[in-house]
């Protein structure tokens, strides 16, 4: 997941143990920072949110190969489908869509 940072990066929130993000840069914050985020966790015994889950993680997965194999080509629908699917997942509205795009631009 990535959301805008006040020096206009993005701030990636990831799991430093997983390997496939060795060599990567990104942020890390303190659980202090992060642990009033409205994140919900995934209810592996449901069938739809695993499904759910699967699809995201290989579209991460796409995309983050897609980066390592040439760092020039254009991700950009991949990334697009990631964020349409985010936002349904927050249950966003499309002037929170809107304000959201806005700010990370």
């Amino acid at each position: 997941m990535t959301a805008p940072t006040k020096s206009g990066g993005q701030l990636f929130i990831v799991d430093k143990s997983d390997e496939s993000w060795k060599g990567l840069k990104y942020w890390s914050y303190g659980k202090r920072f992060i642990e009033h985020l409205p994140i919900r966790p995934v209810d592996f015994s449901s069938a739809l949110e695993r499904v759910e889950h699967d699809a995201l993680v290989a579209l991460v997965d796409r995309i983050v190969k897609t980066k390592r194999t040439d760092g020039a080509a254009d991700r950009a629908a991949l990334e697009r489908e990631l964020d349409e699917r985010v936002y349904g997942l927050c249950g966003l509205t499309a002037e929170e869509i809107r304000m959201v795009e806005e700010a990370s631009e």
